[in-house]
């Protein structure tokens, strides 16, 4: 992530949410690396999520750029409704917070929506992450 007067540009942040799920224990027991950006490969089977950058914008004061703010949909998707909801916290748990990305950048985590539907015989999770 590039840092500009302790603003971090979010142009890469998928890569950081998919760094701090791989690294969470939880997450990581229940998907392993089936973590994927926009879309998962076709028939992929079991648990995974998939993340995607939903909006991206600049907040500026008059002395310019004052820090960059964007959402991130993480969604996790399963065959069976309660390890759908078990994974959902999992993200929850592990995203939600300040995150040290390195010396320069830290980014603010807080969810800000989440839904639930269920298509193709799968329980769909959908979490909606503000991220500062």
């Amino acid at each position: 992530m590039i840092c500009d007067l302790g603003a971090c540009r979010k142009w890469f942040i998928g890569n950081t949410i998919r760094d701090i799920l791989v690294d969470d224990f939880d997450v990581f027991e229940q998907v392993g690396n089936h973590i994927y950006p926009l879309v998962a490969p076709e028939n992929t089977k079991g648990d995974f999520i998939v993340y995607l950058r939903q909006k991206y914008g600049r907040e500026s004061v008059k002395q310019g750029i004052y820090e960059d703010v964007c959402e991130v949909a993480v969604i996790a998707i399963s065959e069976d409704y309660d390890r759908a909801i078990e994974l959902a916290s999992n993200i929850d748990s592990a995203l939600s917070g300040r995150h040290n990305i390195d010396s320069n950048c830290k980014v603010d985590i807080t969810l800000a929506d989440s839904t639930e539907s269920f298509e193709d015989n799968k329980y769909i999770e959908t979490l909606v992450f503000s991220i500062k």
